[in-house]
């Protein structure tokens, strides 16, 4: 049988269009391949809007940082005031950003802190051991910075061992002002004697030279040695005294209440927050 040219024609033109497949036209995107071999798929973008393509989508989620009710910013990383670390460009930092106590909201000093301790404490370690009883007092009560007791011994006046990098009022901590400055320790009165403890309380107030109510100082009113009472610079427990202050009173008997106390007993101690 003969076949004409136009039939042959005709039939190729036929099976031609029946592999093109318009790749817009088809589910899921199938395009065949130019030699008639295997279809390839093309991805979906969010930009697709093809019939069987499926649209992606992209979802961004802010957290705002939590503040306190204390003004406290939580999350907070590096040199920050509030987070309770004295950084580099910080006078103070207590934890919050409050303005009504001894650091200021924005960490800028406003006070200084003073208390006696709560318990007595018999001495045989020098000052290193008396400073060290005050730091262990602030931190059991939660209070920061750090603390120096005032106590002197034959070469060390309690008056070199309190100062200050800013002449501001030392407070009790019921914000009772002792002094305006850390130069008026030695003026000989107070504002307010030196009777609140770490804890905040109110110490009874007892009779003078007694363990209740007596504090080492070994230091006179001028803040000087009160020389040959200072139980072997605070290193001896056996015989002799150590002059001490009276935690009731804020005339000059506050440091120095004119008592020896026998170097074995166990009297307070006042301690003052220093500069870092």
């Amino acid at each position: 049988m003969r076949v004409t040219s136009s039939l042959v024609l005709a039939l190729v033109s036929g099976l031609a269009a029946a592999c093109f497949v318009d790749p817009g036209s088809g589910s899921g995107g199938a395009t065949g391949d130019a030699t008639g071999g295997t279809g390839t798929t093309s991805p979906t973008s969010d930009a697709d809007a093809s019939s069987g393509g499926t649209t992606g989508m992209t979802v961004t989620t802010t957290v705002d940082p939590v503040t306190s009710s204390d003004g406290s910013t939580g999350g907070c990383e590096g040199m920050c005031c509030g987070d309770g670390t004295v950084d580099v460009n910080e006078q103070c930092d207590d934890g919050n950003k409050v303005d009504d106590d001894f650091c200021a909201a924005s960490c800028v000093r406003v006070a200084y802190r003073v208390f006696v301790t709560k318990q007595g404490s018999v001495l045989s370690g020098g000052l290193t051991e008396a400073d060290e009883v005050c730091h262990a007092a602030a931190a059991t009560a939660g209070l920061p910075g750090v603390y120096r007791a005032w106590l002197s011994t034959l070469t060390v006046s309690a008056k070199d061992r309190v100062t200050h990098k800013q002449a501001l009022p030392i407070r009790r901590l019921d914000n009772q002002t002792v002094v305006m400055s850390a130069a008026d320790l030695v003026s000989g009165s107070l504002l307010a004697p030196i009777a609140v403890s770490e804890a905040g309380e109110l110490l009874p107030l007892m009779p003078a030279c007694t363990e209740e109510s007596a504090v080492w100082t070994g230091t006179l009113a001028n803040g000087e040695p009160n020389a040959d009472t200072n139980c072997g610079d605070w290193t001896t427990t056996m015989g002799g005294g150590g002059a001490a202050g009276f935690l009731a009173n804020a005339d000059a008997s506050w440091t120095d209440a004119g008592c020896a106390v026998a170097c074995g007993a166990s009297l307070h101690l006042y301690c003052f927050e220093v500069d870092p």
